[in-house]
């Protein structure tokens, strides 16, 4: 994907997770400014994979110009952290409730490019996450 394709899913994702709270909500206030730190920091390993599946060198994008590094690799390195890594990337959101952030990057990516692994020790807001992804098409 594209830097600005990327930066419109971002910014479209970004509307979306603006709608589900009220303006000035704990919720907007502090869940949502979270979860839009995580996905910026997922964001490039999962645009690095998808370059890798598509034969692109790291850190080169398709018209064969260095992009920026993802995770410190320098600029058109042929070497970098997600060599060796097969997909989907896997991410464990550890005390993830009812699981707002597994659901944002299914929305934000898409399903198959990022496995999330829950884990809390309220086995009640496991449940309900569950069920809001089951009902979201998303599970």
């Amino acid at each position: 994907a594209s830097a600005a394709g990327a930066a419109g899913a971002a910014d479209q994702h970004s509307a979306e997770l603006a709608q589900r709270s009220t303006p000035g909500s704990w919720w907007d206030r502090n869940k949502r400014p979270q979860i839009e730190v995580m996905l910026a920091e997922i964001a490039p390993f999962v645009e690095a994979l998808e370059a890798k599946r598509r034969g692109e060198r790291a850190g080169q994008s398709q018209s064969g110009q260095a992009d920026q590094g993802v995770g410190g690799e320098e600029e058109g390195s042929n070497v970098g952290p997600l060599d060796g890594l097969s997909r989907p990337l896997r991410v464990v959101d550890v005390g993830g409730g009812k699981g707002a952030l597994a659901q944002a990057i299914a929305e934000r990516f898409g399903e198959g490019k990022v496995q999330v692994e829950v884990v809390d020790v309220m086995g009640q807001a496991l449940e309900r996450g569950r069920a809001r992804l089951a009902k979201r098409g998303l599970g």
